[in-house]
């Protein structure tokens, strides 16, 4: 669920919507396929909007306040961040899934 909600608010602060102490509609969602439906959603949410984005836009640098800190990257760099976050937590999952002795497999992208 947190990935769920937190590639769907930084994608609303990259189009310029406060999401601050907000949720998406449905929220919280009751159960699997919901949130599966939603995060197949989210998804194509995002590449639609990177996909309309010009250069410009990507190195358009964003402001924003972060537990009291004053925070600032360009576009691209938050979009980019929404991607290493899932990463981070699906190699956290998959590396407790394989101490637990059901690794997952191979997840390379390649």
């Amino acid at each position: 669920m947190h990935m769920v909600v937190v590639d769907w608010a930084w994608r609303e602060f990259c189009i310029g919507n406060d999401d601050d102490d907000t949720y998406p509609d449905g929220w919280p969602f009751p159960d699997l396929v919901t949130i599966r439906a939603f995060w197949a959603d989210e998804h194509a949410r995002l590449l639609a909007y990177v996909s309309s984005l010009d250069e410009d836009a990507m190195s358009e640098v964003l402001t924003w306040t972060s537990e009291g800190a004053d925070w600032s990257a360009p576009r691209w760099q938050v979009i980019a961040h929404v991607v290493n976050h899932g990463t981070q937590h699906r190699s956290e999952m998959a590396s407790y899934l394989t101490e637990c002795g059901h690794s997952p497999g191979d997840l390379d992208l390649i």
